[in-house]
């Protein structure tokens, strides 16, 4: 959760933003626990995450939140998300 947490604080501060809590997904501890999480790293230093849930027959996924280190580019995700690498 460290880690997560390091992330999160970045991206935040980087857009000079404060957690926003929305009904379907938030960065706090008790989702996060309840969530899958795909966390990308980079030369073995973790630098975005993800967090998902899937339908029962793990056929879709709905994705919560998204964050990554600041320097990272916006692309990354879609390069992730599509990578079997990722998962």
């Amino acid at each position: 959760m460290p880690v997560l947490r390091e992330i999160s604080d970045a991206w935040l501060g980087s857009r000079e933003a404060r957690e926003k809590s929305f009904p379907v997904a938030a960065f706090t501890d008790d989702y996060l626990t309840a969530q899958s999480v795909l966390l990308v790293r980079q030369q073995g230093k973790p630098v975005a995450f993800v967090t998902f849930t899937t339908t029962d027959l793990s056929t879709e996924a709905t994705v919560g939140v998204m964050r990554h280190q600041p320097a990272r580019r916006r692309t990354q995700w879609n390069i992730c998300l599509r990578s079997s690498r990722c998962i």
